[in-house]
Order: C-alpha cells, then sequence, then structure tokens
C-alpha cells in the first residue's frame, strides 16, 4: 500500500499532496522510507498549522491522524508491524506537542501526550498506570531505526518537561521519569544539537518544582559539557556552547557576579536571537545595582524582541500566547522594583513588552503580587505595602476551594500536592454552597484595610496571576472602593456625556425584563436607546450599527460561553443561530475617538485564559483600550442577579450622572447586601420598573451576599 492509502485521514487533509513521500510504497522496515514517512508527518504537521493559523483548526486533525495510526497498530499481527505504528504514535505526539509548546497553546498538549503513549485520552479523574509507559523501550526495538531514536525518545521528554514547567501539566509523569532520563543523560552521553534545550527544559522543571538537588545534578551536566566546548571554526559546536552557555546565565541565582563576564564570552563568539537576547539581558538584573546598571539594555532587548515578533507574520492570537508564554521572565525583577519601592520599572518593562500604541502616564497603577514569599506586596507609586503571612500556602488553599466552588481543575506550577474533587457537574459551574470557605480564604490573604488609605494614590490596578479572583468585590464588601483592572496600560480618553446606548437583546432568561427595565430608565433621562434583537436584527446590521451609531455603550444581554480547554473558541451567544465567537472580536472593537463603554452582561465574558501571569486570551485583552472600557462576568452568572446588577448600572450612569466606573461601583456595592436594601434603593428613583420589582420581590432564591452567585462583576481598562 501507498503511504497515502495507509495515512488516509492526514492526506485527506495535506496541503502538499503533491510531496512525492506520499506515493511511496509503505514500507517501514526500509530505513530511508521510514525516515521519509516520519519527516513527512512533521512537515504536514507545520504546513497545518502555518496554513490554518488557528491550532482550534488543527487539533481535530491531530486526533483524527492518531486515531488511524492506533488503529493500525491494534489491527496489526506482526509484532515488527505494531512497533513501527507504536513508535510513529509517539514521534506523531512530539511533532504536535512541539508545535503547540512553542506556540504557547498548552491547553491541547495534555490530550496529545496521553494518546502518544496510551492509545487514547482520558476524562478528569480516570486513573493510568505510569509503569504502561516505556519510552526508553523503543530504543531496545528489533527495527534498527526505531533502535537508534535516543534522539526521538529525549525530544518526548524534553516537549513533556517543558509543558510541566510552563503549564503545570503532568507534573507526576516528570517525577516518575526523573531518575531514568538522568541516568542516560550521563550513560555514555555524547551532546547532539538537541541537548541543550532539552537540558534547558529539565533544569527549568526542576527549579520551578524548588527541587535544588536535581536542579545542581542538570546544571553540572550543563557546565560540564559547556567547559568541554572550545570555541572554533565549527559551527555547530559553536552554536552548541553558545545555547549552553545561556542556559548557565539563566540559572537562577547562579554565580550572578559572573554573569557579566559569561555573556561577554557568549556575545564574542556568537549571536543571540531576539529572545535569548531579552532572556540574557534579563538574567543581569538580580538586585537594585544590577538592575539599574543594565536596565536600559534591557528595555532596547524588550523593543528588539518586539521589532522581531512584527517580522513573523503572527495574527494577536499567536502574539498574545508567545507574549504569555515567556512573561515569567521579569517576575524576578518586578519583586526587586516592588522591594526598592519603584513600580515605574514595573510599567516600563510592561508598556514596552506589551508595546502600547497609547500609554498610560506611570506612577498611576496599584500593581499586586499576592504571592512574594511571606507576604502580599500591593506595589503603589513610590511606595509599597507589604502584608507579611504565608502568602504561598494560602494560595494553594484559595485555589483548592477556588476548584471546589466553579468545578475546575487548576493546579499550580512546582507540583504542590492540591485537593482535586472530581464531580459530575461541567467545568466552570458555580457552587454557591461553597462561596463562603471561598470567600474566607480569599479575605485570609486580601486584607485591603491595609491599603485602604492608600488606594487614593492610584486610579487603576493590575495583579499578576490569579486573575480570576474577584478583588472588586472584595473590596467593595470589606472597604466600600475599589479601582478599574487595568489590562490595556493605555492612555484613558475622558468619560463622555452619555448620549446614546445600543442595545442587543438576547435569549437569556430575563434579557426581556432586562431590556423593559433599561427602556424605562434611559427614556426618563431623554438617553438614545435603541434595540436589537433576533427578531428585528441579525450580527450584521448590529455590527453595521455600531459603526453608524456610535454609541456611548454597547451592551448585550445574552449568554457566553468560555471554553476553560479550548479559549480559542469562547463566544457571545447572541441568538440560538449567530455567535461573536472570540475569533472575530474586532467587530466589537472601538474605532472612534470617545471612549466606550462595552457591557458584556453575559456569562464568563470577563474571564482570560491563565497560561501567563498577566494577559492572554479572552474578551477583556483583546477589547479593552484608550476608548474602551468593560464590564463583564467572571463566571457564569445567575441570570436575576445579572438583570438586577445592570439595571443599577443603568441607573448610575443616566440618573445619578455617574461615568462608567462610578456606575459600575454603585452597582456593586447596592446588588451585593439583600434583597430589602435592593428594593428600598430602587424606591428613591423617579422610575417604576415594576416588572423588575416584582421579579425581585418574588425570589426568594438569590443569595444576594453570597460572593459565587453576585461576585462575578469585572470592570476592565
Amino acid at each position: 500500500m501507498l503511504v497515502k492509502e495507509v495515512f488516509t485521514q492526514l492526506y485527506k487533509h495535506s496541503i502538499t499532496k503533491e510531496n512525492p513521500a506520499w506515493e511511496l510504497e509503505c514500507d517501514c522496515q526500509n530505513e530511508l522510507t521510514f525516515n521519509l514517512v516520519e519527516t513527512l508527518f512533521q512537515h504536514e504537521l507545520m504546513e497545518l498549522f502555518y496554513t490554518y493559523k488557528a491550532s482550534e483548526k488543527v487539533i481535530p486533525i491531530i486526533h483524527l491522524h492518531f486515531d488511524e495510526i492506533i488503529n493500525w497498530k491494534q489491527r496489526s499481527k506482526l509484532k515488527e508491524h505494531k512497533d513501527v505504528f507504536s513508535y510513529l504514535q509517539f514521534t506523531w505526539g512530539i511533532c504536535a506537542t512541539t508545535q503547540l509548546n512553542l506556540d504557547g497553546e498548552f491547553i491541547y498538549c495534555f490530550d496529545v501526550f496521553m494518546k502518544s503513549v496510551f492509545g487514547r485520552t482520558f476524562q478528569n479523574g480516570e486513573q493510568y498506570d505510569l509503569s504502561d509507559i516505556d519510552p526508553y523501550g523503543f530504543l531496545n526495538s528489533k527495527n534498527n531505526y526505531i533502535a537508534n531514536s535516543k534522539e526521538i525518545v529525549e525530544q518526548w521528554f524534553s516537549q513533556l518537561y517543558y509543558y510541566s514547567k510552563s503549564f503545570s501539566g503532568l507534573n507526576e509523569w516528570c517525577v516518575y521519569f526523573f531518575e531514568e532520563v538522568y541516568y542516560h543523560l550521563n550513560e555514555d552521553f555524547q551532546i547532539e544539537q538537541y541537548h541543550p534545550q532539552f537540558l534547558s527544559n529539565l533544569l527549568s522543571w526542576c527549579e520551578v518544582n524548588f527541587d535544588k538537588r536535581a536542579s545542581r545534578a542538570i546544571r553540572n551536566i550543563i557546565e560540564r559539557e559547556f567547559n568541554l566546548i572550545t570555541w572554533s571554526e565549527n559551527e555547530n559546536e559553536n552554536e552548541i556552547k553558545k545555547s549552553l552557555g545561556l542556559q548557565l546565565l539563566l540559572c537562577r541565582d547562579y554565580r550572578n557576579t559572573k554573569k557579566g563576564e559569561l555573556l561577554a564570552e557568549l556575545e564574542h563568539n556568537s549571536e543571540f536571537n531576539p529572545l535569548s537576547k531579552m532572556q540574557s539581558r534579563e538574567a543581569l538584573c538580580y538586585d537594585e545595582e544590577s538592575l539599574t546598571k543594565n536596565f536600559s539594555e534591557l528595555i532596547a532587548s524588550i523593543k528588539d524582541y518586539n521589532l522581531f515578533l512584527e517580522t513573523q507574520n503572527l495574527d494577536i492570537f499567536q502574539c498574545t500566547y508567545q507574549r504569555a508564554r515567556i512573561f515569567k521572565i521579569f517576575l524576578s525583577i518586578f519583586n526587586i522594583a516592588s522591594d526598592i519601592e519603584k513600580t515605574n520599572i514595573i510599567e516600563e518593562i510592561l508598556l514596552n513588552y506589551y508595546n502600547v500604541d497609547k500609554p498610560q502616564e506611570t506612577g498611576k497603577t496599584l500593581f499586586i503580587i499576592p504571592n512574594q514569599y511571606k507576604r502580599v506586596a500591593y506595589c503603589f507609586p513610590h511606595k509599597s505595602v507589604y502584608d507579611e503571612k504565608d502568602s504561598q500556602k494560602l494560595i494553594i488553599e484559595i485555589i483548592d476551594a477556588e476548584n471546589k466552588a466553579f468545578n475546575t481543575y487548576r493546579l499550580l506550577k512546582g507540583g504542590i500536592k492540591q485537593e482535586i474533587i472530581i464531580t459530575d457537574f461541567s467545568v466552570g459551574m458555580p457552587l454557591p454552597k461553597f462561596a463562603y470557605d471561598f470567600e474566607k480564604r480569599l479575605l485570609s490573604l486580601y486584607d485591603f484595610n491595609k491599603i485602604k488609605e492608600d488606594l487614593f494614590n492610584a486610579n487603576s490596578m493590575s495583579q499578576f496571576d490569579l486573575n480570576s479572583f474577584p478583588l472588586q468585590t472584595l473590596m467593595m464588601k470589606t472597604i466600600n472602593k475599589t479601582l478599574p483592572i487595568n489590562l490595556s496600560l493605555s492612555k484613558k480618553l475622558d468619560f463622555p456625556k452619555i448620549e446614546k446606548i445600543l442595545f442587543w437583546s438576547g435569549f437569556s432568561q430575563t434579557s426581556e425584563i432586562e431590556r423593559e427595565a433599561l427602556e424605562e430608565i434611559f427614556q426618563f433621562a431623554e438617553i438614545e436607546f435603541e434595540v436589537h434583537n433576533e427578531e428585528n436584527s441579525s450580527l450584521k446590521k448590529f455590527q453595521n450599527r455600531i459603526i453608524e451609531y456610535k454609541p456611548d455603550i454597547v451592551w448585550i444581554s445574552s449568554h457566553g460561553e468560555y471554553q476553560h480547554y479550548e479559549p480559542n473558541i469562547s463566544s457571545i451567544k447572541l441568538s440560538e443561530s449567530e455567535s461573536i465567537s472570540i475569533r472575530d472580536f474586532e467587530q466589537l472593537i472601538n474605532k472612534d475617538d470617545k471612549r466606550r463603554l462595552l457591557f458584556l452582561n453575559v456569562c464568563e465574558g470577563g474571564v482570560h485564559s491563565q497560561t501567563g501571569e498577566f494577559k492572554n486570551i479572552g474578551f477583556p485583552n483583546l477589547l479593552t483600550a484608550t476608548n474602551q472600557d468593560i464590564i463583564s462576568h467572571l463566571w457564569m452568572v445567575e441570570a436575576r442577579f445579572a438583570c438586577v446588577f445592570g439595571v443599577f448600572v443603568a441607573l448610575g450612569v443616566a440618573l445619578l450622572q455617574k461615568n462608567y466606573f462610578e456606575a459600575f461601583e454603585y452597582s456593586l456595592s447596592r446588588v451585593l447586601i439583600d434583597k430589602e436594601t435592593i428594593l428600598e434603593e430602587l424606591e428613591t428613583f423617579p422610575v417604576n420598573l415594576t416588572n423588575l420589582k416584582e421579579r425581585i420581590q418574588n425570589n426568594d432564591s438569590t443569595e444576594w451576599d453570597n460572593i459565587i452567585t453576585t461576585g462575578s462583576p469585572v470592570y476592565n481598562i
């Protein structure tokens, strides 16, 4: 059979059907053919990613090809045939995870790793036996090509350790295999071109897991091999030595005072790519003196890295993932800046790293670092406030409580022992019965009373990592004051006088009641209120109307669907037949020169994925700008609450003449109390809101002081 007749699924989706390898007889006992087939797979996958530019479109093809290989293996009666298909199954996993790790799209890697060795995917909580996996067993194959595949096996491990240290996944695999991997790195070791990256991934994993003994062991191998190679005319050897030297440069707290000399040696004998150059400059900034000395060169290297990204023909999703993937390199500098009370350093790095078009005025943002060693750091302009406590232990407890409260399975980096409970609920489903434990643990970490008086020195706040926490709700409940969450880092236009609202009334349980209440409020205030729904409009008409009408507020009341495991396919459902996919976010970009509020009164419209410690994929990160703010919700929101919350925002902007953020604060302060207080507040306004009041009066099930029920609102700028 021809290669194309054996691997029909990959051939069906092939971008390069003209590749002559497809026409070969599929004789994988022939080493040349085997190599051509393996190379073909790698080439096809790279072409698929390049062509589609959307991993969610390539992932189904990856699994179709997986399934066909596995099916051939299961149908094969000869052991030598089974060995070939097992190997191809394994190498296909390497092809896929290499590309996904490089792109920073770690969310898909778990299933790929599982299929590459077990031949199937596993559900959350499903048990498996790691002793069934023997990657190095391929080296004992009677097939000479497979038996000489140590590089391939170690490439698989390289991707595994990179994935684990970056995304916390499969950490138990890394622990289980570490001794065997270490043994093979010492037994008859001969360094090859791929080893520096492999050693780097191993070392990074050890450091993330706070394993000093293992870190030292891997670092010793890197140092040994670096010293064994001399600079010469041999370009391959020079490249290996340069890569090993870079890893030594990046070692945490290792010979810091000698790093300048090492970097000088490396740059004298070789050239760094823009990413490595930026990493090397960061490595030189290990205390206040070295940071001050090397800061300008660090900023220059960040700018060069941005120029490099611009040459790579990446879309905004790919750029976002790339920046999120490596953002953590700056965290140690942020801690130094916190210690020396110079938040301008944090701001300057962020503004340059994210290449902000219209940067904000510096010295106005509060930066929160919740996981510093034994403390929470609140970094105000020219002042840091520290709350001494075992923050890292508390964060573990909070994440466990969050997982339980929202039926999620978030893992912290470093192989930390966590309590993971598997349930039958859908992922992300809020469970209000766990609210009080969740809130109690959050408040054990965040004591906002310690910064209450300092809040007036900032006009926004940003937190590194843990961006699913309801900080604004916590602040309103404890000190009755909060700040916008700053994602765009841009200079904001002034708040406008509100004159026009464009509203989409979707098909949530309370959209009609919300529409009716808003219509009454805005008509009373003589503010234009234009309503669209699936009966009188469409997505295209709504989009065109946004451009023509130039509303001050675009208000969408409907359903949101954030895919926790596939954020690339998240969407806002306007009707049963039409949605705004996150890939189509440009439809909601504000192109006018006035500040607009985008109010996404939908479930999970305020979420962004957790790969990076600051910005990642989600509607808020993609849509906040100098001329647009966003109000939405961090999790699935109860329809009755969302309706009431929206009504109080409308009352704030229309009848109390508050700006967008003041109206958000006002609404949040009212809905976090109880039903009676809400009804009393509504009675103070010169509008009837009859149906809304009846719905609140007759509804005894909403727990208004339950943080899971009412704590989801978030305001991003």
